[in-house]
């Protein structure tokens, strides 16, 4: 049965019992497997930095020093929000830098995720 003429019955009030049952089937069904689709993985630089930051924050062209000492790009791990940021780290996803919004920062130092940075490390640090 096609969306038009689902619609179309819905609307006129003929839409069958079994038929919404077969919607609703059809339904979980496919979002219960798009877990397991498979996907091509992206395969991750050896060895290199891993910056964990908000969507559009990881600017390329934000990089060059980096690219052109170590000869690629940091690793880039992308979150949507504060909270999907501080379950991904408590549930032990290891990142060498995170970037966390400003309203997430207070609840990242409570949940002790938080450590001072080693600015001995840093060659271009100013204060």
């Amino acid at each position: 049965m096609d969306i038009k003429h689902q619609l179309g019955s819905l609307r006129t009030g003929k839409l069958s019992q079994r038929a919404f049952t077969q919607s609703l089937l059809a339904a979980g069904a496919g979002v219960t497997a798009v877990p397991f689709a498979a996907r091509k993985a992206a395969a991750a630089a050896e060895g290199q930095a891993t910056l964990f930051t908000r969507g559009g924050c990881g600017i390329l062209e934000l990089f060059p020093h980096y690219q052109e000492k170590n000869g690629e790009l940091p690793n880039f791990s992308i979150f949507g929000g504060s909270e999907e940021a501080l379950t991904k780290i408590r549930g032990s996803f290891v990142v060498d830098v995170s970037r966390p919004g400003n309203s997430g920062l207070p609840r990242r130092v409570k949940s002790d995720l938080c450590q001072e940075t080693d600015t001995s490390r840093l060659n271009n640090w100013a204060m």
